[in-house]
């Protein structure tokens, strides 16, 4: 049951136009995912009070779940977990933002809720002085801060100099990035993939229109 659970909450971030204000609502009208997707589509059109657009068309559901499942298989291989919107480990400080993922990918074991985090980005193409800035700041807050955790986008320049700071500071940071957490980009930093304590994907799969 846990196993189609979370396959029926993936496919729901995969239907094209699912985003969080529709999950909610799903949710309200007491619809679980697994019902969304058993449903015939007249009946949850009903359900749900909307008109049938194309997210609640069979042939659209079935080919969600096909491919859940695949991604569901990637996630296993990979130690990859996911967290659903509506779950209670998802992050508290994204349910706050106007267009929060439906699904959020995470491989490694930071709390994002931790009380101390930092989101450090800047250019990539950072002057000396930026560098040394970056360094320094993570440096002072971890002096501050033993739980600090130091958030960036695992680009060149102030990102990967906040990653490597966190790293010498032996402090947690996670990696947001814009791909799936099958690869490193940019390729550069593959080498580096042993030193990240964490990498993770924030990646809402439908975007919000």
């Amino acid at each position: 049951m846990a196993e189609n659970n979370i396959i029926h909450k993936i496919a729901l971030s995969m239907l094209k136009g699912m985003n969080a204000e529709i999950i909610r609502h799903i949710s309200d009208c007491g619809i679980t995912p697994e019902e969304f997707f058993a449903l015939e589509a007249p009946a949850l059109a009903d359900a749900l009070k909307m008109p049938r657009i194309n997210m609640l068309e069979r042939m659209n559901r079935d080919e969600a779940i096909f491919k859940a499942r695949k991604e569901k298989e990637v996630m296993d291989r990979h130690n990859i977990r996911g967290s659903f919107l509506l779950d209670d480990d998802f992050p508290v400080r994204l349910l706050h933002i106007a267009d929060p993922p439906v699904m959020l990918y995470q491989l490694g074991h930071t709390d994002l809720d931790g009380l101390h985090i930092a989101n450090v980005v800047g250019t990539r193409r950072p002057s000396p002085y930026g560098l040394d800035f970056a360094e320094k700041l993570i440096e002072d807050l971890s002096a501050y801060f033993p739980d600090l955790i130091i958030v960036s986008g695992l680009a060149f320049g102030i990102d990967a100099a906040a990653h490597k700071a966190s790293i010498k500071a032996e402090r947690e940071t996670v990696a947001v990035v814009a791909h799936g957490l099958n690869m490193i980009y940019p390729a550069a930093h593959r080498p580096c993939k042993d030193d990240f304590k964490n990498r993770r994907i924030y990646r809402d799969r439908i975007s919000f229109r």
